[in-house]
């Protein structure tokens, strides 16, 4: 068992990481990635990472998921998140205030491309 990393130490290290970076999985596609794959793409790490400061979405279509898709997503930072950048996104305005709305503490966002 010597140089093997338990799923409970996997997680307990992910409480250390402070920023995130979501990019497309198909990065040579023209598509965008869809928000609402991203609790089941990340499965069970996202809810370990409490003390985010830093989320980056690129390529990404957030559609009117409303705050309790946002809860399954971010909620384990929602409090610890200040920077959030948007890189080259689809999403409405409501969707949009919404998700800003969802992180109290953010103090820079950035944004392009959308």
């Amino acid at each position: 068992m010597n140089g093997v990393v338990l799923s409970g130490s996997k997680i307990h290290l992910l409480g250390y990481v402070r920023s995130l970076r979501q990019y497309p999985r198909t990065p040579s596609t023209k598509n965008n990635y869809a928000m609402q794959n991203l609790s089941e793409d990340s499965g069970e790490y996202l809810s370990a990472l409490h003390n985010i400061r830093s989320l980056e979405l690129a390529n990404i279509t957030i559609e009117h998921i409303g705050e309790g898709g946002f809860r399954t997503c971010f909620s384990a930072f929602r409090e610890t998140l200040t920077s959030l950048l948007l890189m080259a996104f689809v999403t409405s305005f409501g969707t949009f205030v919404t998700l800003v709305d969802y992180f109290p503490n953010i103090t820079t966002l950035r944004m392009g491309f959308f």
